[in-house]
């Protein structure tokens, strides 16, 4: 089970959908080259696992025209913006939806060559199992990718607002907390912990390559659905926030915006490990 909710994000699912492309676009450059150093384009067979609206399953497509896509999410609404997606030339054909928990995948063992999870480990309560789960559906051989976040690593904004950085270390500090919702609903912090948690999985050769993107390429209105405090509405209503600090981080925010010497610069963690032969592991 997943502790994440579309539905339940500030503005609604419209706007969550909005924020997934907007966030899949700055980061996808840093993340093909990843994909592609690990051998995306050389797999058959991809499972996007919590492949939400379809955001990086359409990209892995357009990565590697030759593999069979497999995207796996227990949202039936973004299954369904996925399926539309994914129904374009090039893809139609290639992509098959899989409505399910990742905690009880229905893929055969040995059936998938490369896993990709991206922003789904930090909403998992435990993530070791699901994680084992997804090393039986790899070939030996194969490979699981895992990208989150570290909040503590998160980046840099520059002119630096320091109410706004002292708001974001409140909300960091509070266990569990980050701007993907209320308190408990996400484990902000994941990143310093993939490699141990893809070990304990039983995943060969775990490493983590840490990875950025910045306003310079992209432009700096494109990192504002990333960066806008409005999607710390949640954290109003669990009490971290009062709803006159959360007005005065917006306006902060949007000033930072419009300066035209703003500049942001994101970071990413993306860890993977390899699925050993099953007759290796101990019993």
């Amino acid at each position: 089970m997943t502790t994440y909710d579309p539905r339940t994000m500030p503005g609604g699912l419209d706007a969550e959908l909005a924020r997934l492309e907007a966030q899949a676009a700055v980061m996808w450059p840093a993340e093909r080259r990843l994909l592609e150093s690990w051998g995306a384009g050389r797999a058959q067979v991809i499972a996007d696992l919590g492949c939400g609206s379809g955001a990086l399953l359409a990209r892995l497509g357009d990565l590697n025209a030759g593999a069979r896509l497999i995207g796996v999410d227990h949202d039936a609404a973004l299954l369904s913006v996925a399926g539309d997606r994914c129904a374009c030339p090039g893809l139609a054909g290639r992509v098959e939806l899989v409505q399910s928990e990742l905690a009880s995948l229905p893929l055969a063992d040995g059936s998938v060559d490369l896993a990709v999870l991206r922003f789904v480990v930090q909403h998992l309560p435990d993530p070791v199992p699901v994680l084992a789960g997804v090393r039986r559906l790899l070939r030996p051989g194969g490979r699981v990718v895992v990208i989150d976040v570290d909040a503590e690593l998160w980046g840099i904004a520059e002119p630096v607002d320091p109410v706004l950085a002292a708001l974001h270390r409140r909300v960091w500090d509070v266990p569990g907390n980050g701007p993907a919702g209320p308190p408990e609903r996400a484990d902000r912090l994941v990143g310093r912990r993939l490699v141990r948690t893809l070990r304990a999985a039983g995943f060969a050769e775990p490493t983590t390559q840490v990875y950025s993107y910045d306003s310079d390429e992209f432009g700096v209105d494109a990192f504002g659905p990333l960066l806008d405090p409005v999607q710390l509405m949640p954290h109003v209503d669990a009490g971290t926030l009062s709803p006159a600090e959360l007005a005065d981080a917006v306006r902060r925010f949007r000033a930072w915006l419009a300066r035209p010497d703003a500049y942001a610069l994101l970071v990413g963690f993306a860890a993977t490990g390899i699925a050993p032969d099953p007759e290796s592991l101990p019993r």
